[in-house]
């Protein structure tokens, strides 16, 4: 049980640099963005050890089309087309099957857990003005922050199309059960092409990060069996 929180960020952790936008070409995105999605919002609830265990082996890399960052909160996220269990639990999903990157609305939703440093916990550091970018690897478009609010969780209508283009990042305002939704929108101020070399120092750094993901899951793991060991020990002599 004292484990359990520390498991759950490690897998998710894992979750998210298994999914990095280093692993994709654009034109693999650009398929990915083609394929039929479900949005299923009843997922969009605080995931137990047993979900992230359960749902972590059934992601699925055709649903990643792009990626998010935040880059002063050091937030990399990919960008999963559809709402269900799995992807929540790798990074950003969409809301809409129409929605697209830099025209209308983009509605993105993501976990807030309790490790404020995982997928969607770092946005409650957001402020006005503040940049986000997201992309496909073919274009950046870049968005600043106009408003934050707290809605209620019934408010459908903000995720809807706009005539103006713009960002819409969507949480709940607590990690734990609540009616809540942390909300924050943000302008279109800027669209660029993708050098080709914008990802190559990510490419280093995401080998690194899975490595030593890697190994922190291994040492949890065995850790947790040489407890376990050592008190079946004792309750043996005990018994």
């Amino acid at each position: 049980m004292i484990s359990a929180p520390k498991i759950k960020s490690l897998i998710v952790s894992k979750n998210v640099l298994m999914f990095h936008i280093n692993q994709f070409s654009a034109k693999q995105l650009k398929v990915n963005e083609q394929k039929k999605a479900s949005f299923d919002f009843e997922a969009v609830e605080t995931p137990s050890l047993l979900d992230v265990m359960k749902y972590g082996n059934q992601m699925k890399k055709s649903a990643v089309i792009g990626q998010l960052e935040i880059e002063h909160l050091k937030v990399t996220l990919p960008i999963l087309k559809g709402v269900n269990s799995s992807n929540l639990l790798a990074g950003a999903a969409t809301m809409r099957e129409d929605q697209q990157m830099g025209k209308g609305n983009y509605p993105l939703v993501g976990h807030h857990m309790r490790d404020e440093d995982l997928l969607f916990g770092p946005l409650l550091k957001l402020k006005k003005q503040d940049k986000i970018k997201i992309t496909n690897k073919e274009q950046v478009f870049t968005y600043e922050v106009t408003d934050i609010n707290t809605i209620d969780e019934s408010r459908i209508d903000v995720i809807q199309e706009t005539a103006d283009a713009r960002l819409t990042l969507i949480t709940c305002d607590l990690p734990t059960a609540t009616t809540n939704r942390f909300m924050v929108t943000a302008k279109l101020v800027k669209q660029s092409k993708v050098m080709n070399e914008e990802f190559k120092q990510e490419e280093t750094d995401l080998q690194t990060e899975e490595m030593l993901a890697d190994n922190q899951i291994l040492l949890l793991v065995f850790v947790l069996i040489f407890v376990f060991l050592i008190l079946s020990y004792f309750l043996y002599k005990r018994s």
